[in-house]
């Protein structure tokens, strides 16, 4: 069943009783349509096509407003997610390619070229494209009253719903209002049926997928057993991942040349094979044996975004653009797949499961790359060349696969419904369509972390803070007076959160709670177990690598016999430098996993382990129980970063009476999360750290001493929401340079680049925090003058900016930087956009590589907020290029987000400059949240920097010297 006779449902009294009562009639009347078809067939398929997403976006909000009377009503209930009001959770399987709803809009822009000006409206475009006629008929020229039709919009204008709302007699008389529209909105049904019968025309035998049952409209399937809030958090996984599956396969169906446009996909030119190879190996510091394969890439792929160690990606040939839907026998001419290939390959697989790569290495500037196949496959795709050929010509592509729901639910399912969860956990009724379970399963000890949270927080676990701080002191290990508290905190309570800003010594701390820990457990004749986890291995390393180094310094009289694990996974390297033992590959059925299994299981040694959520589900589920008791404390770092599903996985291995440490700041930037959480449950789905915070209702005790940056940049950071206590270290730290920076132009001054003595201001050192606004109103993606700017103030600080700073203790020496100090910790130039970054990265290369500055570090210097977060440099230099006022209402959210402003203001030492468009500056978001997030931006540029004067800075455009004007700001120190 597809469609339906024509049934149009006016609204026709502007009231919520009217507007509830033509919305059920429109439900009741689709609910009967797709229930006489299940009466036919009851395996009957549904496709509903909507015009474009204004209209799907409205009947989302209306059912949203009247969603307790759908959701009472046993028959209709099931079709709100068809049309996910934002109160619910979206069932994950109509979240595909697969989905009973298609926008015919979205389509029609992709593929379809008409004679039409300015805007592709739906009437206009079925009177151009349309199915042939048959021979003596006239064909339907879909027209409505010249009152109801806008040219450059598809909705009635709002004027007409005035007319019929109020009952207005005049001009036309009210009957024939409703009549019109009625007529109206008819024609566009047939019009939406014409273009979509067009479209299958032209894509017949091009389309693969399949309209989803009847049946399948329902809310998302729940797991057996589990608590209200485990339904609430599986049920949102599944849906992230299955948002992420559907972007990557529309990403997928686009042509390659776009995929390399979005830097999404890399062009591999040609295999390097022979003396070539050898030699591009050692360039690439590798070992070039069995399986390994090196590409020239594609001079357009430079800043694709690939890195070193992605193990999800997938080699295909440019020439077969449906590689990606096809399957193995599809490629391979029906050649038997060897016998010792994995089991996960099979015949009637996706090609890309044959094609599957790790990418080992990047060389951007040299223009190499390096991947690696399993040896049989790689002999295997040797073999048939002749119908597969990869060694020229090639796309290289990143696949997706969840990791995380599978094992959530083993986490979860492991959890059960323990008494605490009946209790306190979230209403599900109305979020998964399913009330919450009532029958509860056996006490488990993550519970109380998860439900008992805050009489948690009340409870004490019986160890001393003096005698650890005593033990600590004695080994030299020096806090401040916030950095103690947070320690005690943490030993004292069976539940700590710790608020670490910026730049606040907050990995140091953590490295000395764990060596507390382990003294105190020592002294006392007992074991300790930890667990330290965080969302990436790199997280994990900052705070445990050194530990571990410090421990084993230290020795077994102090610390007493300790067991120390980095677990990893298959796809990640061991961690260098450390003894033998400590790196371990976290296979389940590897001998030295079980025995650190039954070890930690026995409760009768110390033992540290370091892993990421998901390997802590794999290692503790190795006997079948992903909650069994194994650690006495767990340890959450970068806490704000990490989702309540990964954070579930982390803690349910907690043993009785073990205490859990929660650790991050939420004001950096927050899990990554596809879909928007259901309202009023943001803080139940989003990070750990809000779950306790905020949800939970958690105090937390924060890290108060910056030790990073000058008082002028902690100031700004503390209208960002920091405490009002926390205070810089080193307030006066400056930058310093060999010499007063220039007024006049240097005789030595690159010719590429032009010169004004504004560039100095806004170098000033005595000025931590500086600004260029300017009106610009055209650039969207890249910004030259803004990327001319950075260039120029770049070469004066590589040509006067000293190593150490001013007003800094730990300062040796007044030594110039070197190239390789200049760009790893000297500065930074942060970006929103790739495109930006290309252009700055490619302008520094022209100007500094002929000098002998390394290609590589200039780039590594040049990077996004994101890449950026967790580091610091002297001088933080932000361009946010964008002017075109509606590329920026596009991208307002990421723009203007606060969390992202703020990790970018943090990040220097000594000096921040910012480069943006008085049009970024004055955007006004249409969405409240937005609205709020972009008061630090507008506090920064308009309240914050309070000095400003009028200034013109020179730029190039093309081979004529131009400038813009526009306004230097500072903040008056």
């Amino acid at each position: 069943m597809e469609r339906v006779d024509a049934q149009v449902f006016v609204n026709d009294t502007r009231s919520p009783e009217s507007e509830r009562r033509e919305l059920l009639n429109f439900l009741t009347y689709l609910q009967k349509a797709l229930s006489n078809a299940q009466k036919v067939d009851p395996d009957a398929t549904v496709q509903i096509y909507l015009w474009d997403s204004v209209t799907y976006e409205h009947l989302i909000r209306v059912i949203g407003r009247n969603l307790q009377h759908i959701m009472a009503d046993s028959n209709l209930k099931k079709l709100a997610w068809l049309f996910p009001a934002e109160e619910l959770i979206e069932n994950a399987k109509l979240r595909s390619a697969n989905a009973p709803i298609t926008i015919v809009r979205n389509a029609v822009q992709a593929l379809v070229a008409a004679p039409i000006p300015h805007y592709y409206s739906l009437l206009a475009l079925a009177r151009e494209f349309r199915l042939p006629s048959k021979p003596g008929t006239v064909q339907f020229e879909f027209r409505v009253p010249a009152i109801f039709e806008d040219p450059l919009s598809d909705q009635v204008p709002s004027e007409r719903a005035h007319e019929i709302w109020t009952r207005m007699g005049e001009p036309r008389p009210w009957s024939q209002q409703v009549s019109q529209l009625r007529s109206t909105v008819t024609t566009k049904l047939r019009a939406t049926a014409s273009i979509v019968s067009r479209l299958r025309m032209d894509l017949k035998g091009a389309l693969r997928s399949r309209s989803p049952k009847i049946s399948e409209i329902k809310p998302p399937s729940t797991l057996n057993g589990v608590s209200a809030d485990g339904q609430i958090w599986y049920a949102y996984a599944r849906l992230n991942a299955q948002v992420v599956a559907l972007e990557h396969t529309i990403s997928m169906a686009t042509p390659v040349h776009e995929r390399e446009a979005r830097y999404l996909a890399a062009r591999l030119d040609v295999e390097i094979t022979g003396t070539a190879a050898d030699q591009a190996a050692v360039s690439l510091k590798l070992s070039r044996g069995p399986g390994v394969r090196i590409y020239r890439l594609g001079l357009n792929s430079r800043e694709a975004k690939f890195e070193p160690g992605d193990f999800l990606c997938a080699l295909s040939p440019a020439s077969m653009a449906d590689f990606h839907t096809r399957r193995i026998q599809d490629v391979t001419s029906g050649v038997q797949l060897p016998y010792d290939f994995p089991k996960w390959i099979k015949p009637f697989g996706y090609a890309t499961s044959l094609t599957a790569t790790k990418l080992l290495a990047i060389d951007r500037e040299n223009l190499l790359v390096a991947v690696y196949f399993d040896p049989p496959i790689d002999r295997f795709l040797r073999s048939i060349e002749a119908d597969l050929d990869l060694s020229c010509d090639v796309v290289l592509d990143k696949q997706v696969k969840d990791f995380l729901t599978a094992r959530l639910e083993t986490a979860l399912k492991a959890i059960g419904n323990p008494p605490l969860a009946v209790s306190a956990g979230a209403p599900t009724a109305q979020v998964i369509g399913k009330a919450a379970p009532k029958k509860a399963s056996q006490h488990v000890p993550v519970e109380e972390v998860l439900w008992g949270t805050a009489s948690l927080a009340q409870e004490r676990t019986g160890r001393n803070v003096a005698s650890i701080r005593s033990a600590l002191e004695a080994t030299g290990v020096n806090l401040n007076d916030s950095q103690w508290a947070a320690l005690q905190a943490a030993v004292e309570q069976r539940l700590a959160l710790i608020w670490g800003p910026p730049g606040t010594g907050k990995s140091e701390t953590l490295r000395a709670i764990l060596l507390g820990l382990l003294l105190d457990a020592h002294l006392a004749g007992k074991a300790i177990r930890i667990l330290v986890t965080s969302n990436t291995y790199d997280a994990t390393d900052n705070v445990v690598l050194k530990t571990f180094e410090r421990i084993l310094k230290l020795g077994p009289n102090v610390t007493g016999q300790v067991r120390l694990v980095r677990l990893r996974s298959d796809a990640k390297e061991d961690a260098p430098g450390l003894p033998s033992g400590i790196n371990l590959l976290n296979d389940p059925q590897a001998p030295e996993i079980r025995e650190l299994h039954a070890l930690l299981g026995s409760g009768n040694s110390s033992v540290i382990v370091s892993a990421p959520p998901q390997q802590v589900t794999k290692f503790a589920g190795v006997h079948g129980n992903a909650a069994e008791p194994l650690f006495d404390v767990v340890l959450i770092d970068e806490a704000s970063q990490m989702d309540m599903a990964s954070a579930v996985l982390a803690l349910a291995p907690l043993a009785k009476g073990g205490s859990v440490i929660v650790v991050g700041d939420p004001k950096q930037l927050p899990p990554i999360q596809q879909v928007e959480a259901p309202v009023g449950l943001e803080t139940l789905v989003g990070s750990v750290y809000d779950f306790m915070a905020d949800h939970r209702k958690i105090s937390y005790v924060s890290l108060l001493k910056n030790y990073r940056s000058n008082e002028t940049i902690v100031g700004f950071s503390r209208f960002a929401g920091y405490p009002a206590n926390l205070t810089s270290m080193f307030s006066d730290l400056r930058i310093a340079t060999d010499a007063p920076l220039p007024k006049s132009r240097p005789a030595d001054w690159p010719e590429s680049l032009e010169f004004a003595e504004e560039l100095s201001m806004l170098l000033d050192p005595s000025q931590p925090i500086t600004a260029f606004v300017y009106p610009e109103g055209r650039s969207s993606q890249w910004n030259d003058f803004e990327a001319q700017t950075v260039a120029a103030l770049l070469v004066l600080l590589r040509r006067h900016l000293k190593q150490s700073l001013e007003n800094d203790p730990s300062a040796s020496g007044s030594e110039l930087h070197t190239a390789k100090s200049f760009w790893g910790t000297g500065v930074g130039v942060v970006t929103p956009h790739r495109a930006h970054k290309a252009l700055v990265v490619s302008r520094l290369q022209s100007i500094f590589e002929p000098l002998g500055d390394d290609p590589q570090l200039i780039r590594e210097a040049v990077n996004t907020v994101e890449r950026f977060q967790g580091q610091q440099r002297d001088v933080i230099i932000a361009s946010y290029a964008l002017g075109d006022p509606d590329a920026i209402a596009d991208e307002d959210e990421f723009l203007l987000s606060l969390n992202r402003f703020n990790v970018m203001s943090s990040r220097p030492r000594a000096k921040l400059i910012v480069l943006a468009s008085q049009e970024v500056i004055n955007h006004l978001p249409s969405d409240i949240q937005i609205m709020r997030d972009s008061r630090l931006l507008k506090y920064f540029a308009e309240t914050y920097l309070d000095r400003r004067s009028d200034i013109s800075i020179p730029f190039r455009e093309g081979d004529t010297a131009s400038a813009r004007v526009g306004s230097y700001r500072y903040k008056q120190c």
